[in-house]
């Protein structure tokens, strides 16, 4: 019993420290090991102490053992139940869960398991809780007061052994719930301890009914208390620096003068897969555009051309979007210093979304956007991590831009204020079942892993021109295979040999009716929750293909071949013209010197456009087949072969009508 109750002294304090410090304190993750130590040893003493304690009280051994069994089993779950789905961030806990028992009651099996994990947690909570008041409260003999509490000490103890076990063998996700349950389970554990022995030689029992158990109910309101604030004053952040995106050069250099920020603290991405935590995650961005935003041959291209002429202020623009972790630090003058962006930039990195803290303006736009810096783990990361992940977790579970579409828009909308253009536009429409979200769509599911960062578009031949190595090419080659499943595009074919399929446009052939030659085809953005295209429309090009035929072999119509990498005719285009202030079309993707959009044509979400045709000729020999299909490739061939890239072309949809005679 002695040795137990040092163990349990030891295993106090050092739960105190830790309760109480931070990561960055001296000899932190050595209190934590020492803790654990002394934590198994207790677990293993603690059970002949508890075997001898129930032996001399002649306590129930039958209730006893039921409260471990109940407190072990039901501890299990409740880590689980506080890892919410990104959808319930906007509920709460209370909220997810009220919505979960709603689904499961009307017969969702999904939402099964995640009642049941709330229910562990609420009855472990309620249950030890009712059980302690219920012992306190009781007009009985002192004995039953203490047995009771001693009921509920077992439990809330039970509780705390495994949920301290789940923390050698839980994966990141679940390891912070599971190390707040511990702590909540562990100091809860030590006040019933001081209740079982105070009930037992203070007589509780002939206390009056009121004060025992408002005495009761105001120590677990002030201990919950006690961890809320500990908790609150976590996610403060108070020495996190907050970094705002440069918008223009002046605001680089002031930026630069600035204590210069380690670029360390925004990138180091790829450590996110090597720590044991998030592989899948990892090789998923890893193939992406993300990861690759600034590191190929159309950004190289483009910024190097405005390094050139010195125009660093539109590199910085650039940068903004493309390369945050370099914009952020206000080092692009000297990281950019060769004509283009460092080889070892990793573009869009995890911290760039993850710790965005604010978006600038009430229509987001031009990366206006600011990062909070996540203080570095001292020593090992991967070892300080794995023993304590809750100053690495915090920062990420708070609400932030990136849990809405404004984070995302704040890149993906290009808006030149002094033409009042908005270039690129991947603002969401409404939908029929109210907002859309984007990572609905370009992070869903894939797999065990939640959210896929592949975030697949339609950029199907990011490896034609990314800046990667053969090693890096693997996962470039498999994220292609998702955004082209992702998109439903079909390599491109001679038309008389493309497959009628169906894309994220929708396309319907059918006849005018006033001429029996007329033919409208119907175009509907079915899948797509913004304009399309979106942009850059100087480089996207969209058209519709065409071609008829008649039994006899005779072509009467073809638009919108390939021959040479060029379209053949004038087919039917989506997009637009940017022209700069002279009226010409601009070259070289110089965006920043767009005045102007001519011919611009989109079709925005839920909407439809029309496009007719008159097939006009001889008489033909019916019956008249009609095949149309609406083609893309992502940068126009004089833009590609300027980066010394190949931009492939893809199918988005295609139909086809048989006409077989006047009507």
């Amino acid at each position: 019993m002695r040795a137990s109750l040092l163990l349990l002294l030891g295993v106090a304090l050092t739960g105190a420290f830790v309760f109480v410090g931070g990561v960055q304190w001296p000899g932190y993750f050595g209190v934590v090991r020492l803790h654990m130590l002394l934590g198994g040893l207790l677990a293993a003493a603690g059970g002949l102490a508890l075997a001898d304690h129930l032996r001399r009280t002649g306590s129930g051994a039958w209730a006893t053992a039921l409260c471990i069994v109940a407190g072990g089993l039901l501890a299990v779950p409740t880590p689980f139940a506080l890892v919410l789905p990104e959808e319930a961030h906007d509920l709460g806990p209370v909220g997810w869960f009220t919505e979960a028992l709603r689904r499961a009651i009307a017969g969702d099996p999904a939402a099964v398991w995640p009642v049941t994990a709330g229910l562990c947690l609420a009855f472990l909570l309620v249950g030890s809780g009712a059980v302690t008041l219920v012992g306190l409260v009781s007009r009985v003999r002192e004995r039953a007061a203490s047995r009771r509490t001693g009921l509920g000490l077992t439990l809330v103890v039970s509780w705390a052994t495994v949920s301290g076990g789940l923390l050698l063998v839980e994966s990141m996700a679940t390891l912070r719930p599971a190390q707040v349950l511990h702590a909540f389970a562990g100091s809860w554990a030590l006040a019933l301890l001081g209740l079982h022995v105070f009930a037992r030689r203070a007589a509780l029992a002939r206390w009056p009914r009121v004060a025992v158990a408002g005495l009761g109910a105001l120590g677990l309101v002030a201990f919950a208390g006690l961890l809320v604030v500990k908790e609150a004053r976590s996610h403060r952040e108070e020495d996190a620096p907050v970094l705002a995106m440069p918008q223009t050069e002046a605001e680089r250099q002031a930026s630069a003068s600035h204590e210069r920020f380690d670029r360390g603290l925004l990138e180091g991405s790829a450590s996110c897969g090597t720590a044991g935590c998030h592989e899948q995650i990892t090789q998923a961005w890893q193939g992406s555009a993300h990861r690759w935003s600034s590191r190929n041959a159309y950004y190289r291209k483009a910024v190097g051309e405005l390094l050139w002429a010195d125009r660093w202020d539109d590199a910085v623009r650039c940068a903004a979007c493309h390369d945050p972790a370099v914009a952020l630090a206000g080092g692009l003058t000297e990281a950019y210093q060769g004509g283009a962006p460092p080889a070892d930039s990793e573009g869009v990195t995890c911290l760039a979304c993850h710790r965005a803290v604010e978006v600038a303006g009430e229509q987001p736009a031009n990366g206006a956007f600011s990062v909070a810096l996540v203080p570095p783990y001292p020593g090992d990361l991967a070892a300080g991590v794995r023993l304590d992940a809750r100053a690495h977790q915090r920062p990420f579970v708070m609400t932030r831009p990136i849990y809405s579409n404004r984070l995302c828009e704040s890149c993906h909308r290009l808006h030149l204020e002094d033409h009042d253009l908005v270039l690129q536009n991947a603002t969401l429409g409404s939908g029929p079942d109210g907002e859309l979200h984007c990572r609905s769509c370009h992070l869903a599911a894939k797999g065990a892993v939640t959210y896929s960062h592949a975030m697949p578009g339609i950029d199907a031949d990011l490896a034609e021109y990314a800046d990667a190595d053969a090693d890096e090419r693997a996962a470039l080659a498999y994220a292609a295979e998702g955004v082209r499943a992702f998109a439903q595009l079909e390599p491109l074919v001679p038309i008389e040999q493309a497959p009628i399929a169906p894309g994220f446009l929708g396309l319907t052939l059918r006849l005018d009716g006033r001429d029996p030659l007329a033919v409208v085809a119907t175009t509907t953005n079915e899948r797509v929750g913004h304009d399309f295209p979106a942009g850059p429309l100087d480089l996207h090009q969209v058209w519709l293909g065409v071609r008829a035929t008649d039994a006899a072999g005779v072509v009467w119509m073809h638009e919108g071949a390939l021959i040479d990498d060029r379209i053949q005719g004038t087919p039917r285009r989506l997009g637009g013209v940017e022209v700069n202030a002279e009226g010409q079309p601009i070259e070289h993707h110089d965006v920043l010197s767009v005045v102007a959009v001519q011919d611009k044509r989109v079709v925005s979400e839920g909407q439809s456009l029309r496009d007719r045709f008159v097939l006009e000729g001889a008489q033909p020999t019916w019956p008249l087949t009609l095949r149309a299909r609406w083609l893309f490739r992502r940068a126009n061939p004089d833009f590609a072969a300027w980066a010394g890239a190949r931009v492939p072309a893809w199918q988005i949809t295609a139909a086809e009508l048989e006409i077989d005679g006047p009507r």
